[in-house]
């Protein structure tokens, strides 16, 4: 078992003077450093029930996710009905009350002065200082800004878009281009135009042409699934498959 912890500065607001009295820090730059817990990561309910089940549990997971919940609806209850609920080593539990103060014991009102029913743990032996547990080991982590910054770098040192193909050149070895128009090479090694208008040409069937004008002609050939028209130079040849 290990708990991950950073080290951060901390300001010394508060010191104590030769006749020990507690006086404000005039020095506002001392500071002294601190151990900090960083969470490992978050394991919810589905998670713990399912890690408590495989503790050799004659539980299984569904039963100890009823247990669990039956057990929150009843402390509720205790709770709602004046009781402190002391649960084992866990600990206890009890409300607490919060609220603004009323000028005179005639002025209080429940309504208004009671604004919120807090629940108070007070853990049990087995939680009041985990610092004694045998198995308990540290890992010494980066602070939360830390690690961001160094992430941030990370970014900013790695291209946002990984350049393939710096050359430019079509990967089936022709030119791509445009002029106000396109100009692409077919995987056939033919080229494809566009301005105004479209052509294609080495096609894979017989090098016949096809050419749209605001319009589509075809020479005895298919269409393209692609949008443009195929051609097979008039031979009733069969089209190409298309995955």
């Amino acid at each position: 078992m290990s708990v991950n912890y950073s080290i951060s500065p901390m300001p010394v607001r508060l010191k104590k003077d030769d006749k020990g009295n507690v006086v404000y820090n005039p020095n506002k730059d001392e500071v002294m450093y601190y151990a900090k817990a960083q969470s490992a990561g978050k394991m919810n309910f589905d998670q713990f029930a399912e890690h408590v089940a495989g503790h050799n549990s004659k539980y299984h997971k569904g039963d100890i996710m009823a247990m669990v919940v039956e057990v929150m609806r009843c402390l509720k209850e205790g709770l709602l009905n004046g009781k402190t609920i002391q649960l084992s080593d866990l600990g206890t539990f009890a409300l607490i009350l919060n609220g603004p103060g009323a000028p005179s014991l005639t002025d209080f009102n429940v309504s208004t002065n009671i604004t919120a029913v807090k629940v108070k743990w007070t853990p049990g032996e087995a939680f009041s200082n985990l610092r004694n547990d045998k198995d308990l080991m540290f890992t010494q982590v980066l602070t939360k800004k830390e690690d961001a910054a160094i992430k941030k770098q990370k970014r900013k040192d790695s291209p946002s878009v990984k350049e393939e193909n710096p050359s430019g050149d079509n990967p089936t070895g022709g030119q791509q281009s445009t002029d106000n128009g396109q100009q692409t090479t077919n995987p056939s090694g033919g080229q494809q135009t566009t301005d105004n208008s479209q052509q294609t040409g080495g096609n894979i069937q017989g090098g016949g042409s096809d050419q749209t004008d605001s319009g589509s002609q075809t020479d005895g050939g298919y269409t393209n699934p692609g949008g443009g028209t195929d051609v097979s130079g008039g031979d009733n040849q069969n089209p190409p498959a298309f995955g």
